[in-house]
């Protein structure tokens, strides 16, 4: 006697191979046409402050004009009891660059695969992370030599907000 199959492996089989690997194409292009949206505004995380502290690590990068970079961002549990957080994709990070009015003027979007993922900070403990500001890529612009703000963000899922230091980008003319 031979096993029956399961539900999902009698779908499966009813579906033509072909309509199989369109809608798995189907939502493969999604995900990608998902990536090259222009960034929505961030949201500002509600609820009441987090005991965490989100920064980019140093006191501010310097970069030439026209050049990707990369910048650490860390993430660190201020309180006196573990925090649990939410990620919904491999990323845990993202920056925006504002100029000093505040308006926001570019904020990489990158390409996460999509994890669930909880971990938990203890007390005291560090996530640390780099993110990547590469030109040509969605949500990033070319930045004229001045001095901007980048502001860390932090992509889980999550009631409160932590509390965000910021730190001086200064882009210099090429030599």
């Amino acid at each position: 006697m031979s096993p029956r199959p399961s539900r999902l492996r009698a779908l499966r089989s009813a579906l033509p191979l072909g309509l199989r690997y369109a809608l798995a194409l189907g939502f493969i292009t999604s995900a990608v046409a998902c990536a090259q949206q222009p960034p929505a505004k961030r949201e500002t995380p509600v609820g009441p402050p987090m005991p965490l502290e989100l920064h980019i690590v140093g006191d501010s990068v310097v970069v030439d004009a026209d050049s990707s970079f990369t910048v650490p961002v860390r993430l660190r549990n201020t309180g006196t009891a573990p925090v649990t957080l939410m990620f919904m994709s491999a990323c845990s990070f993202d920056i925006s660059v504002t100029n000093a009015a505040g308006e926001e003027l570019a904020r990489p979007t990158p390409l996460c695969l999509s994890v669930i993922r909880e971990p938990t900070l203890e007390p005291g403990e560090i996530m640390e992370d780099s993110v990547a500001y590469t030109i040509g890529e969605p949500g990033v612009a070319r930045l004229a030599p001045g001095e901007y703000v980048l502001i860390p963000g932090l992509l889980a899922m999550s009631e409160g907000r932590p509390t965000v230091r910021n730190t001086r980008l200064i882009v210099r003319a090429k030599p």
